[in-house]
């Protein structure tokens, strides 16, 4: 799908509120899993192992950008876990290109997202992309998700797909990281990718 198509601001893709309501609910859910989360995570470490690996493109993302950032999840690609939890066939999603998602970028740091339009937040709720259908534009359909940060965990929870708010993403999440690995997972491949550590 065009670039066009893909920007087109409608009622239909966008809420017209951004809102204290919102605001709320938003907080309510952090201080939810904060309550849920601070004792066992204190005391046991991380629940999740979370990776970051920047990766040469498949065949299907290559014409759009040479190297990718694809999330693991406890030892598996995030598009698998999604597959697997998916109500209905999923889409192949396309990881992102590295810029998108490495700091500075707050892409995986609880937002806002700047894949699809770096001046202005896309999706509803908060929620950033993670992967992108196969025409690369997340605003034609993008598996999205919501990440919320407290001192000590990153909490990533309510997958949902872009444009098909049918599908269900049953049991993928909510994943917990100990914040401090999390961050650090990120600087790891923020440094090799610029030093030029991802293979050709």
């Amino acid at each position: 799908m065009g670039r066009g198509r893909s920007r087109a601001r409608t009622a239909g893709l966008r809420s017209p509120v951004f809102g204290a309501t919102r605001h709320n609910e938003t907080e309510r859910t952090l201080r939810a899993f904060s309550d849920t989360l601070r004792g066992p995570v204190r005391d046991n470490g991380p629940v999740d192992e979370f990776r970051l690996v920047i990766e040469v493109s498949d065949e299907a993302t290559r014409p759009y950008w040479p190297k990718s950032a694809v999330v693991y999840i406890n030892g598996r690609r995030l598009y698998d876990l999604a597959d697997a939890a998916a109500s209905e066939q999923d889409q192949e999603w396309l990881p992102p290109p590295p810029e998108v998602v490495l700091p500075p970028s707050r892409q995986l740091l609880g937002g806002p997202d700047t894949w699809e339009d770096a001046d202005e937040p896309w999706f509803d709720g908060g929620r950033v992309a993670v992967g992108a259908c196969g025409c690369s534009f997340p605003g034609c359909d993008a598996l999205v998700v919501k990440i919320d940060m407290t001192d000590e965990v990153v909490i990533w929870h309510d997958f949902r797909r872009h444009n098909r708010p049918a599908a269900i993403y049953e049991g993928l999440g909510p994943f917990r990281f100990d914040r401090k690995h999390y961050e650090e997972a990120l600087q790891s491949a923020a440094s090799g990718f610029r030093k030029g550590e991802v293979p050709e």
